[in-house]
C-alpha cells in the first residue's frame, strides 16, 4: 500500500494504483462499504487489471487509512 499524506495533520490515507497497459486507458476506482476494506475487491480487480487503470482505497478509519481526529466538514 501507498499512503497519501495530509500536510496539515499527517492523516494517512492508504491506496493502491494499478497501471493500465496503454497509458490513454479509462480509469476505475473502486470504492468499499462501511467496516470494509479495500480487500472486498480483490476478486473483482483482477478482471479489469491491464485494460484499465484501478484505484482502491481505504476510506478514513478502514484498512490501514487512519482515523480521522478532527471533525469532517466540506467548504462549498
Amino acid at each position: 500500500m501507498d499512503y497519501l499524506v495530509r500536510k496539515d495533520t499527517g492523516t494517512r490515507l492508504a491506496y493502491e494504483f494499478f497501471k493500465a497497459r496503454k497509458s490513454q486507458a479509462e480509469s476505475v476506482i473502486f470504492i468499499h462499504g462501511l467496516s470494509l476494506d479495500h480487500n472486498i475487491w480483490s476478486g473483482v480487480v483482477d478482471g479489469f487489471r491491464g485494460d484499465y487503470h484501478i484505484l482502491l482505497y481505504d476510506l478514513c478509519g478502514h484498512g490501514q487509512s487512519d482515523a480521522v481526529t478532527q471533525p469532517l466538514s466540506w467548504d462549498l
